[in-house]
């Protein structure tokens, strides 16, 4: 690959924030991927919203450049009312699933596992699940509770304080405590007065730069 001149490297310097990779790939007769590398190597940075809204352009031709490929309101397809030749059927049914079979990437049929995700809110769940059946999947504490007979209506299993995530939870980890219950112990009021202002300010700041920021994509 030959070296990028002064000259390319000016004009990366004075365009990559008015034009994309491709549009600067396309003028200097370059691979976009080396565009993209020489910008790097450059030490040049595009900021966030300059990114967003290239996206968001690139999303917009994509959705219209596919709509006139797309069938139209009321399209009647043409295999409606049409049952497959009996023949076809007959030389293909060995491919079809059995009734009640299990997919081969169900992982942890019948099996309690951990489940970890981050929250939206930027901390880590982790929730013991299990898989009953092909389209069932239940809270492992919920499972484990109507397998035992106790009645979760109005009511909600929670692990007992200091419960570690390293095994499966046993009826001995948790207790069953009401609805009402439940949410309070998961009320933020539990906290100390002055943190439960500061968690009231930040979600107002939150809900303000979320509307401010559809605005400006509606705006695009």
């Amino acid at each position: 690959m030959k070296r990028f001149t002064p000259k390319e490297d000016k004009f990366i310097k004075e365009n990559y924030l008015n034009m994309t990779y491709g549009q600067i790939a396309n003028k200097l007769n370059r691979a976009t991927g080396s565009v993209v590398g020489r910008i790097h190597c450059l030490g040049l940075k595009i900021p966030q919203d300059i990114i967003l809204q290239r996206r968001l352009k690139s999303y917009k031709h994509i959705t219209e450049s596919g709509k006139a490929s797309r069938f139209k309101k009321g399209h009647i397809p043409a295999n409606k009312g049409k049952k497959m030749d009996k023949d076809v059927y007959n030389k293909i049914k060995h491919t079809f699933f059995s009734e009640g079979h299990t997919p081969a990437n169900t992982k942890y049929f019948g099996k309690p596992y951990l489940y970890v995700r981050e929250h939206k809110k930027g901390y880590i769940e982790k929730t013991w699940m299990i898989q009953e059946s092909v389209n069932k999947r239940s809270s492992y504490m919920a499972y484990l509770c109507r397998k035992n007979g106790i009645d979760l209506t109005g009511k909600k299993p929670r692990l007992k304080p200091g419960f570690e995530h390293t095994r499966a939870p046993t009826l001995n980890d948790m207790i069953v405590v009401s609805n009402n219950y439940n949410m309070k112990l998961n009320s933020m009021h539990n906290y100390p007065r002055p943190l439960v202002k500061l968690i009231q300010i930040r979600s107002a700041l939150i809900r303000q730069i979320n509307k401010i920021k559809k605005h400006e994509q509606k705006n695009i």
